[in-house]
């Protein structure tokens, strides 16, 4: 009788996930993630502030040209009542010439009912002048708002008074403004990408040194850990993968120590049973005879029971 052969253990082959693409790991992927919504709200926080920068502008425009014209009206009504205005000439030439053209009157004219320049002073457009700004925005890229509205005048006569209004300092305000929260933006999202990369390398770090492990378990190595540090559910999964790994490595090393203890007790028990004499006596009763190819037992020797033939072999064993 042959020993019996420890029986091997089917390793799984390697997995292919150590040759994962940087752009499939769940560190980038979460990373991205997390970029791409930051900078959809960036862009729409963005987006928020220009609209309300713009309406705030646009009711100070409205508010300051408001109060811009009841002012000159305040200051020409009388002498356009008297037919006297070339004498606020040399007035309004004087106030124009210390306004600042980015936040104050630019020019200013007053036109008869037959469409003259009454009184005009400051850097007046040439003729046709432009139209009353309507739009906002436009007068802020052009620096100037023009302003027009009736006056009037000696005889109950109507004219127009025009004026413009400078709004460069606004401009550059909006623009500073908006300079000012598109940086603040900018530099936000720069450290944001840079924790959100540093945390998904970070976890596809540990990832990996997991999946390195579990393969290195698959390839047969039942004594390979992973680092537990941390109190995260990273490092509760780490612990819970070396228990595991300790669990395998002792259930494997019980089965080796059985299977060692099986084949050696074969061993043994083969040595102790005599091999049957090639040279049976012929003359003797219930001699061995060679069982049936059929039985179970195939071509070993047999000794029937309760047969002196099976008295003298136990007695051969015991004295063997």
């Amino acid at each position: 009788m042959g020993s019996t052969p420890t029986p091997d253990i089917a390793k799984p082959a390697p997995s292919d996930l150590s040759k994962v693409r940087w752009w499939r790991s769940s560190g980038v992927r979460l990373t991205l993630a997390s970029l791409a919504i930051l900078l959809a709200f960036a862009l729409a926080l963005g987006f928020n502030s220009s609209r309300l920068i713009r309406a705030a502008l646009d009711r100070d425009l409205r508010q300051q040209t408001a109060q811009m014209s009841r002012l000159i009206n305040l200051t020409i009504a009388p002498y356009a009542g008297e037919g006297r205005l070339e004498l606020l000439q040399d007035y309004l030439r004087e106030l124009l010439t210390e306004s600042d053209r980015d936040s104050g009157l630019t020019y200013l004219v007053v036109i008869g009912p037959k469409g003259e320049a009454i009184v005009s002073a400051g850097h007046v457009p040439q003729a046709p002048l432009p139209a009353a700004t309507a739009d906002i925005e436009r007068a802020a890229q052009e620096g100037v708002m023009h302003v027009r509205q009736p006056i009037l005048l000696a005889a109950n006569e109507v004219g127009t008074l025009q004026y413009g209004l400078g709004v460069g300092g606004f401009k550059q305000l909006v623009n500073g403004l908006l300079r000012d929260g598109l940086l603040i933006l900018t530099l936000s999202f720069v450290l944001a990408a840079a924790f959100f990369g540093l945390t998904g390398f970070r976890l596809s770090r540990r990832l990996r040194r997991l999946v390195r492990a579990a393969q290195a378990i698959a390839g047969g190595d039942y004594r390979r850990h992973v680092n537990e540090r941390g109190r995260d559910e990273y490092a509760q999964l780490a612990a819970s993968f070396n228990t595991m790994a300790r669990a395998i490595d002792e259930r494997i090393d019980a089965l080796e120590r059985c299977n060692a203890r099986c084949a050696n007790s074969t061993r043994h028990l083969s040595n102790a049973w005599p091999a049957a004499p090639r040279n049976w006596p012929s003359g003797m009763p219930n001699s061995p005879k060679r069982s049936k190819p059929s039985t179970a037992r195939g071509n070993a020797w047999y000794v029937p029971r309760n047969s002196p033939a099976s008295a003298r072999w136990s007695s051969v064993s015991r004295t063997s």
